[in-house]
């Protein structure tokens, strides 16, 4: 029985819909993430686990018992939310021991399980200051060891790097893994950060229109996305329409692409190349595959470039390219510059449309 399921949750704010029928089953000690962007559910279905919103269908089970309609304060877990949420008038260890006071705690066990709290998130010997005397890192690691202070079996959350700056963000969701994998307690994050989701998480669930597009392992949802959503919102992909030319290939102008899946023929097609798998061919590789491109634009990113590439007989096709900025001056490419490309058969993805799309009537 897995730690943590939910049950087709449905959840309604008058008559808008923000969930429809959400199931996922969690293990315990997994580290799962909630990706999707703005509006997509999953700050709400992390609050319906936390009991801060009920949902209007469905159940949420720990460990076999249905806490769904149990107040907060009765399910086992510790939230950090993206504000912080910490209280300014009370000191470090005020607002580290907040959650277990009052609970028959002595003083002296208290002050001693705050201590070791800090001494967890790395700022030992700061219980006396106040928040507004922290930086914004500092004030989330305080959050954090307050969520874990009463050692819940369930830490969820709430988009908790999204405030700190770019450098910080890297270094505390590497601090937030390791000490998820030290503690093994069970954790949901919700985040609309691609890379943060990628970096930390056991599986990766991915959101759009309050339902599920696609689970899995991070390896998993980057390189096979089920849907054209899930293959545009995690990393960079492009996309190719085109028309099957047999079960298993389509054909967008002259460039080939074959099919994982059973294809009707004349019937149009989506697929995806991810920018790294368009191979950019040196003047002495001559191969029957490759296809002529021009480059429209050469976009310096440090030790990556992107180029934008027009596919010569491909009825207006533009693809974008990532390769090594090194591997760029080698070849001495510049932009309104001819090169030839090759899209390996194995790096092409079919994508299914999405059911959140479908379900909305999409096309």
């Amino acid at each position: 029985m897995a730690y943590l399921q939910l049950e087709t949750i449905t959840k309604h704010f008058a008559r808008q819909r923000v969930l429809s029928e959400v199931s996922l089953d969690i293990e315990e000690g997994e580290f799962v993430v909630l990706l999707g962007p703005s509006g997509c559910g999953k700050t709400t279905l992390l609050r319906v686990i936390a009991g801060l919103e009920q949902q209007s269908a469905g159940r949420v089970l720990l460990r076999g018992r249905d806490i769904s309609a149990l107040p907060p304060a009765e399910r086992d877990y510790g939230i950090v939310f993206q504000s912080y949420a910490l209280f300014p008038n009370l000191t470090v260890a005020e607002n580290i021991g907040y959650g277990i006071h009052g609970a028959g705690t002595e003083r002296q066990a208290r002050a001693q399980r705050v201590a070791q709290m800090l001494e967890l998130v790395g700022l030992p010997g700061l219980e006396q200051r106040y928040p507004a005397q922290l930086s914004g890192g500092q004030q989330q690691r305080v959050a954090i060891a307050r969520a874990l202070a009463t050692a819940p079996g369930l830490l969820l959350l709430d988009e908790p790097l999204s405030a700190l700056d770019a450098i910080e963000r890297v270094r505390l969701r590497t601090e937030i893994q390791k000490l998820q994998k030290r503690l093994g307690v069970t954790t949901i994050m919700v985040t609309h950060d691609q890379e943060e989701a990628l970096a930390v998480a056991d599986r990766i669930v991915v959101m759009q229109g309050g339902r599920i597009e696609q689970c899995g392992t991070p390896h998993a949802i980057y390189a096979q996305p089920a849907t054209e959503f899930v293959a545009g919102f995690v990393g960079r992909m492009n996309h190719i329409r085109a028309m099957a030319t047999s079960a298993h290939r389509a054909n967008c102008g002259n460039l080939e692409l074959p099919s994982t899946r059973q294809l009707r023929l004349g019937e149009p097609y989506r697929f995806g190349v991810r920018p790294e798998d368009v191979q950019i061919l040196g003047a002495t590789e001559p191969d029957a595959s490759s296809h002529f491109a021009k480059v429209l634009k050469v976009e310096y990113l440090g030790p990556h470039t992107v180029m934008r590439l027009a596919v010569r007989g491909c009825d207006g096709l533009e693809l974008q390219a990532l390769l090594e900025s090194r591997e760029l001056a080698e070849l001495s490419i510049k932009e309104d510059s001819m090169v030839r490309i090759r899209i390996p058969g194995d790096r092409v993805h079919s994508l299914s449309e999405s059911p959140a799309r479908e379900a909305m009537g999409a096309t």
